[in-house]
Parts: structure tokens; sequence; C-alpha cells
């Protein structure tokens, strides 16, 4: 995915940031630490964490107290990347065009893997150079974004509607939006909270994401290939999985996404220009080929 020369720089900077992170934390001969390091290998496109980062920078917020919580939101992501693909859950083959973890080494050390990723998150999201109160609400948002009342319900729900040909548009978003929504949103607000923004602030943003969240989701279904996701192609069709193109057509679909990123645009309307990158990233994701 090709993005504009200055969130081109974010994004090769989050990779540098990754790769010491995996090499320093998981770092011994185990197992486990070889499928920590390969699931955090530089192949994916990073939007949660460059959301991090550009909306701390756009509120004028210190690069280095956001780096904490741009990678935690990124290691939860990665675990769920992880387990998501298990054969217990979708039992998919294939990730960002290689092998799956558990695919590369085997089930029980993706389980561990996974597990790793997403309870060193919480200590990595952890910055001095953030005042106490912004930390404990950072440290709250992932654990709501990663819980039992995010991405956990949003997969359960996956499972639970699989196969089932009764679901409803509501069905689906309510999935995406707790599966794929609730972490990207909080990647927006954790950001706009490393900047030391007020509530008020921190909620246009954790708003931004979400919209943003779903609109994301959408594209993906139009783009379910595997030359186009770096997933098992029709995966999902085959499973009988809850895709949008299920309940309208690719128009509709693409006309669905163009609306929701606006909306998404309507919380960022009061930052003006300082938002700028986090608004072309927003656009580049809604016009993306993969």
């Amino acid at each position: 995915m090709n993005f504009p020369s200055e969130i081109k720089l974010f994004q090769d900077y989050i990779e540098v940031q990754l790769r010491q992170l995996a090499q320093t934390r998981y770092n011994s001969a185990s197992p486990v630490h070889g499928a920590c390091q390969y699931a955090l290998d530089g192949r994916g496109k990073r939007i949660r964490p460059l959301l991090t980062l550009l909306a701390s920078s756009g509120l004028e917020g210190k690069q280095s107290a956001a780096l904490g919580p741009a990678m935690a939101v990124e290691m939860i992501h990665t675990y769920s990347l992880i387990h998501d693909d298990l054969p217990c859950m979708d039992d998919d083959d294939m990730r960002r065009g290689r092998p799956t973890v558990h695919k590369q080494f085997d089930e029980p050390t993706a389980l561990l893997a996974g597990d790793a990723l997403l309870t060193d998150a919480f200590h990595i999201a952890l910055n001095p150079d953030i005042p106490h109160k912004f930390q404990s609400q950072i440290i709250s948002s992932l654990a709501d974004a990663g819980g039992g009342r995010g991405m956990v319900l949003g997969q359960d729900q996956d499972m639970f509607w699989t196969g089932k040909d009764s679901f409803t548009i509501e069905n689906l978003n309510f999935i995406h939006s707790h599966k794929t929504g609730k972490l990207i949103a909080c990647a927006c607000k954790v950001g706009a909270l490393a900047a030391e923004a007020d509530d008020d602030t921190a909620n246009r943003f954790y708003d931004f994401g979400l919209n943003l969240g779903i609109a994301f989701q959408v594209i993906d279904d139009l783009l379910d290939d595997t030359e186009g996701t770096g997933k098992s192609k029709g995966k999902d069709l085959a499973q009988g999985k809850l895709t949008y193109l299920a309940l309208m057509t690719a128009a509709d679909a693409r006309k669905m996404a163009e609306e929701l990123t606006q909306k998404a645009f309507v919380n960022l309307e009061p930052f003006g220009d300082r938002v700028k990158l986090i608004r072309g990233l927003g656009e580049a994701l809604l016009n993306r080929s993969y």
C-alpha cells in the first residue's frame, strides 16, 4: 500500500521501532520468541500504530510519548491475528502473503505467542513521559478494545453467525465495530491521550477511528483476494462468514465505505490542517487496492 511521503516516514519509523522491540524483548532461542518475532515482522500496513502517531502529531504531542501506546496497539492487533488464524477459529493458512504463525511453527507455539504479545502490550504502553492520569486512560482504552467488550466479543459473534443465513446488517455492523472498529478507534484515542488531550478531543478521535474501522472492513470485504489482502482467497465466502457483499452489491458497499469515511472526517473538523496527515491516511485506506 502506497502512502504519501510524509506518512511513509512515520511508517518507516514504526518498522524500525517494532524490529528493535522484537529483537530485544523476544531474544531467546525459544520457539515462542521466534514466533513473536515472525509475527511482528515488517509485512503489515501498520495502520493502527500509524493512527496513534498521527493523532498525537496532529495535537502537537511528543512522538516519544506516543511510541509506547503505538507499539502496544500493534502488538494487540498482531496477537488477534495469530489467534484468529488458528484452526479452532478461522483456520487460515495464509496471512500477509506468507504462512500463518501456527503453520510456520505449530498451534501451541502460536497460542503462546499471542498470549505473550497481548500481555506484554500493556507493559510496553507505559511511558514515564505521559502523566499518570493519561497513562491510566490509555491502559483502560487498550483493555476495553481488546477484551470481552471489544475484539473478543466481535470474534465470538463472528463465529456464532458463521454459516447462518438469517443475519442482518445490524449483526454485521456489531461484529465489525467490535472486532475491527474498536481497536482502530482505540489507536486514535490513545494517540490523542498521549498528547494529553481533553475528554472531548479524545472522544472525537475515538469516533473518527470507529467509523474509519468499519469502512476499513467494508473495503476488506471488497478485496477478499489472496493477491489483494495477503489472506487465503475467498476464505470468508467458503466458510460462510458474514460479509457486506452477502447483503449488498459491490457498488453499495463502496458507497457505504465512502459515507463512513466522510462521517469519520466530521469528527476532525475542529482541528483544521493540524490533522491533515491522519485525514490523508483515512483517504488512502478508502482508496487502497490491498
